[in-house]
């Protein structure tokens, strides 16, 4: 049943010592270990190994984006104005911009525009735009100089319920 081609090596084979056989056999079992490990093994320890790095990696990634949810939830549940009146709401606030501080209603949209602002006086103002009064900022144009802040924004109104 075995194929001619065959027979000469079972011939051979039969004439080695069995020392030789041994060794051959040896010397085979050894090239199929190594040709297992390079087609089978290597590939997927190699991959084992750069998956503990992805791992580590993909897990800040998820740290960041819970982080992320958790501040939108945080602006989500940020109570409205009282009263509800956006405009009402910054109009009663922008003095705290300084004397030159102007809001002005366009629409659905407010202007605001501001001169020598304090910087903290501004962070706490755009906060309450942002948060109290549900209000976008569509453009600002803002300058500083000499720790005072200058400029003007554009603000879009949240649309009526």
């Amino acid at each position: 049943m075995s194929a001619a081609w065959l027979a000469p090596l079972r011939a051979r084979w039969d004439q080695t010592s069995p020392r030789e056989q041994a060794a051959l056999r040896v010397a085979l079992a050894v090239l199929l270990l190594a040709s297992l490990w390079a087609v089978a093994l290597r590939p997927a320890w190699t991959a084992l190994r750069s998956a503990q790095a992805q791992a580590a990696q993909v897990h800040a990634q998820y740290i960041q984006v819970l982080q992320w949810q958790a501040q939108a939830q945080a602006l989500r549940a940020q109570a409205t104005a009282p009263g509800g009146d956006p405009r009402a709401l910054l109009q009663a606030s922008i003095a705290t911009l300084g004397p030159s501080a102007r809001l002005v209603t366009l629409g659905a949209q407010l202007e605001c525009t501001f001169q020598d602002a304090d910087g903290a006086a501004l962070a706490q103002w755009l906060t309450q735009a942002r948060l109290q009064a549900r209000t976008r900022p569509l453009e600002a144009h803002i300058t500083q100089s000499g720790g005072r802040w200058s400029g003007r924004l554009l603000l879009q109104l949240p649309a009526a319920p």
